[in-house]
């Protein structure tokens, strides 16, 4: 990000952001405010952490001095998780194309082969497995939909392929809301603040022209998505976890 407003494109008056109103600024930044609010209203917030920890196996908390104890854990948590996650994921494509006019039939045939293919070379199943993850542990869970024109470029042997539209799942404390409605469907909110960390290189690559403000901020303590992840904790492990001596 920029170090300041005024190394900032918005506040030089570049044509990329309009007129350099350096009001958008402000309006992200209570966005971003608002929605974290949002999110830590929930009385499930606080405990994620601690969710998280049980299911990976750190389940027993020992007073200080009483190294000495045997820390034994029987993770039935995580089996459960994992069982859960299996029963929940063994499943094909979700959705396919249907058409009443016999005139279509050849592309329906095309269009779903197609889903085929992209629930596989996609690893749909492995996103939705981690997607499930994150609810059985934290609550709920957030698999983002996007498209990435570098994901999947030589998938179909061709040279001419443009990425494809990829499915990533996120620590939920991650996705915040910007004017949230009361129903369930996101779909509904007037929009969402994705919260991850990029490298400068990264926005550099997206916005070459601005190279020169891009400098570096001590944000990550405010992610959860790249370092405090569930995903992939509940691998096929022992249920007697904790014999190793240590919880993991």
């Amino acid at each position: 990000m920029p170090d300041n407003l005024a190394d900032s494109p918005l506040r030089s008056g570049s044509s990329f952001f309009g007129k350099g109103d350096t009001r958008i600024i402000g309006w992200l930044k209570e966005a971003v405010t608002e929605g974290d609010r949002v999110n830590r209203s929930d009385p499930a917030y606080a405990r994620i952490d601690a969710a998280m920890d049980y299911v990976m196996g750190d389940q027993i908390k020992q007073p200080p001095g009483l190294d000495y104890l045997p820390r034994v854990v029987i993770n039935q948590t995580r089996r459960a998780v994992r069982t859960h996650v299996s029963a929940l994921t063994d499943i094909r494509p979700l959705f396919q194309f249907k058409t009443f006019n016999e005139k279509f039939n050849d592309e329906l045939v095309v269009l779903n082969k197609y889903v085929q293919s992209w629930w596989v070379n996609a690893d749909v199943d492995m996103r939705l497995a981690q997607g499930i993850e994150y609810a059985l542990t934290a609550g709920t869970g957030d698999i983002v939909v996007e498209y990435d024109p570098n994901f999947n470029m030589f998938g179909t042997g061709t040279i001419d392929d443009s990425g494809d539209t990829k499915l990533s799942a996120r620590d939920p404390r991650d996705t915040l809301p910007i004017r949230p409605s009361r129903d369930f469907s996101i779909q509904s909110w007037e929009g969402v603040v994705l919260r991850e960390p990029v490298s400068i290189n990264v926005l550099a690559a997206m916005y070459p022209e601005f190279r020169a403000t891009f400098r570096a901020e001590s944000v990550w303590g405010q992610l959860f998505t790249r370092f405090r992840r569930i995903v992939g904790s509940a691998a096929a492990v022992s249920t007697l976890d904790g014999l190793t001596g240590t919880s993991r």
